[in-house]
């Protein structure tokens, strides 16, 4: 934006008001995938999925392969361990949490998990502004100070699965267009057909 003794041309107002709108989705959209989250988590903790619908589904998978949801349980599995971990564990406010990239949350969350929700608070206020580079970088040194130097077998394969799906996310993010969308929803269902026999729901 200019100065207030500048004049703002309408072309400049426009593109102000985008972003304060773009913002805002962004915001309504964290917002929605702790609901995806917490709804999920429901269906399949308490099998609901076998009482939809007549004669119910025959698993988790099958339902989250209808048409009206198509969703991998991988990225099921995503969304219910950021509302696990965030509303569950810690206890920490919905609308807070918004103010926070959903990938930052995702990238945190093995590490936050142990954390008082005071400490956690602290941690997320002092990291979330920070761009991806120095955001990586103090990430890594939190997790040098406070985790051990060798991971266990199960640890490594949950921070590989975070990783794919920070990755896959940033990408679905930045396509601009179906085509770049196309490209990588068929790069994610490759990865998830190569890690489904090591991650079942």
């Amino acid at each position: 934006m200019t100065n207030k003794d500048d004049q703002i041309t309408p072309r400049q107002q426009h593109a102000w008001d985008l972003y304060q709108h773009a913002v805002k989705l962004v915001k309504q959209q964290s917002v929605l995938l702790f609901d995806i989250g917490q709804t999920f988590k429901e269906i399949r903790d308490e099998k609901m999925w076998q009482h939809m619908c007549e004669g119910g589904f025959e698993s988790w998978e099958q339902f989250l392969s209808q048409p009206d949801i198509y969703l991998a349980p991988q990225t099921v599995r995503a969304y219910i361990y950021i509302y696990e971990i965030y509303i569950e564990k810690l206890g920490l406010d919905k609308e807070k949490l918004t103010e926070i990239p959903f990938y930052k949350l995702n990238m945190l969350a093995s590490f936050i998990k142990n954390l008082e929700p005071e400490k956690a608070l602290d941690v997320l206020d002092a990291l979330k502004e920070l761009g991806a580079n120095d955001f990586n970088t103090e990430l890594n040194i939190l997790k040098g100070k406070d985790t051990p130097d060798i991971q266990s077998k199960s640890e490594r394969e949950e921070d590989d699965l975070e990783e794919i799906f920070n990755n896959m996310y940033e990408a679905l993010m930045k396509a601009k267009d179906t085509d770049a969308m196309k490209v990588v929803l068929s790069d994610f269902r490759s990865i998830v057909l190569k890690w489904h026999k090591k991650f079942k729901m």
